[in-house]
């Protein structure tokens, strides 16, 4: 009885931790204003992102390009992932990271 209380505990505690993992966090949405999402233009290698958390009164336009090598023919929402920080545009980082575990792809602005 007591090694199962124990495994019920210990799971009951770490499943919110291995969730969270998989889990987008930050500012990855328009907080129910009107957006179009996330928009792919071109495929696998030569994708890029445009994703539009409501750029006309809220969260932005962030732009990706496919460079992690984790392209989903016809899944834009497994197909980028977002994080990170901009290598062309000092100082601006990311609000919204997907999968901390996983290299993002890269951020432009």
């Amino acid at each position: 009885m007591n090694k199962t209380m124990l495994a019920i505990l210990v799971t009951t505690i770490l499943a919110p931790f291995a969730l969270a993992t998989h889990t987008p966090q930050g500012g990855c949405d328009s907080e129910d204003a009107p957006a179009l999402g996330i928009i792919q233009v071109g495929e696998g290698d030569d994708a890029y992102y445009i994703d539009d958390r409501n750029l006309a009164i809220g969260n932005g336009l962030w732009v990706y390009e496919e460079t992690n090598g984790i392209w989903v023919a016809g899944d834009t929402a497994h197909s980028i992932q977002r994080g990170g920080a901009s290598p062309y545009v000092p100082d601006d980082s990311e609000i919204c990271v997907d999968d901390p575990l996983v290299i993002p792809d890269t951020f432009f602005w």
